[in-house]
């Protein structure tokens, strides 16, 4: 497996549409860079969305390591303030998502 996918290969992964990859690229849900006109997903980011939007003990899980990573990660910050950032963050995500 390669450690960088195209869009198409994204999709072909999520078993989804290139158009659906695209719209979690654009709306910031799925992390991806853009090289020349395409964009390209690290594998990576590809298993943190899914843990991220999974419904299980392991979503759970892989969502409080993030905020507690983003929290050590910038002195000053608390998990609460990460917390709502996120939350705002997912909301905004949500409205774009669905207009």
């Amino acid at each position: 497996m390669p450690d960088i996918l195209t869009v198409e290969e994204t999709a072909a992964e999520l078993q989804v549409s290139t158009d659906a990859v695209m719209r979690l690229i654009q709306t910031r849900v799925l992390a991806a860079s853009k090289v020349g006109r395409t964009y390209r997903v690290e594998r990576g980011a590809l298993e943190r969305y899914l843990h991220m939007n999974g419904n299980g003990v392991d979503a759970r899980r892989a969502a409080f390591e993030r905020v507690l990573s983003i929290a050590e990660r910038n002195p000053g910050v608390s998990s609460d303030d990460v917390l709502d950032e996120l939350e705002q963050m997912d909301a905004a995500a949500r409205r774009a998502a669905s207009s």
